[in-house]
């Protein structure tokens, strides 16, 4: 009696059903919706006021449950599951509302204050010529970024967590009225914000199968010793 729990354990394994191999990250609405980080010039002064919410940094396993990304994807080797399996999030995301016209030959610079050990940042597109590229200190980048590089149009950072992180997490951005080289201009007050996370590890499919299997096979061995 005890082979077909083998064979039944074997198969809960390996089986990966209905697997699929994402040419695309999942967007901000897949993953709960955008968090606004609303910036504006007013007068002489920057302001930030950020949209309610604490988005998860998880895996793709959490994301797309079974799912891999695409080899040929230039996040593959951080985020596919097999690879770096980091966590991430994107739903954060830039937006200038609200506010005066900038002065001609100026533009808002994006810094990095501080933020959780292991946290990194990166500007994506899914788009053709597919996007991924290290921000704000990420893969030796500067720890300013140039917001004005999109022409501040809404660009949704993507923060990711090392594999096997857990709680929470943080990071502080500051922005900064810059001009054409990118120093700040004088008389100007910049304008900072913090972003929470919670970071949510998710065990893989192979782990979760496993450990089912094995404790179906230790509750068969006790209820098969005798009295």
């Amino acid at each position: 009696m005890k082979l077909p729990i083998l064979t039944f354990c074997t198969a809960a394994i390996v089986s990966n059903a209905g697997a699929v191999v994402l040419t695309t990250l999942p967007t901000p609405m897949n993953q709960g919706g955008m968090i606004h980080l609303n910036i504006a010039l007013n007068g002489n002064a920057l302001t930030v006021d950020p949209e309610p919410g604490t988005p998860d940094l998880k895996p793709l396993a959490a994301w797309k449950p079974g799912d891999t990304l695409d080899p040929a994807s230039p996040w593959y080797s951080t985020l596919d599951p097999t690879q770096g399996a980091g966590l991430f999030n994107s739903q954060f995301g830039l937006v200038l509302f609200n506010s005066d016209p900038l002065p001609p030959g100026t533009k808002i610079m994006v810094g990095w204050v501080s933020g959780t050990p292991g946290m990194e940042a990166y500007q994506w597109k899914n788009t053709e010529p597919q996007l991924f590229t290290g921000i704000l200190g990420t893969d030796g980048s500067p720890a300013s970024w140039d917001w004005g590089s999109v022409a501040h149009g809404m660009m949704h950072p993507l923060f990711v967590m090392p594999a096997g992180s857990s709680g929470s997490a943080n990071v502080t951005l500051s922005f900064t009225l810059a001009d054409g080289d990118g120093s700040p201009v004088s008389g100007y007050t910049p304008a900072q914000t913090t972003m929470n996370f919670t970071v949510v590890p998710e065990p893989s499919a192979l782990l979760l199968s496993a450990a089912g299997c094995l404790f179906g096979l230790r509750r068969r061995r006790a209820s098969s010793i005798p009295s």
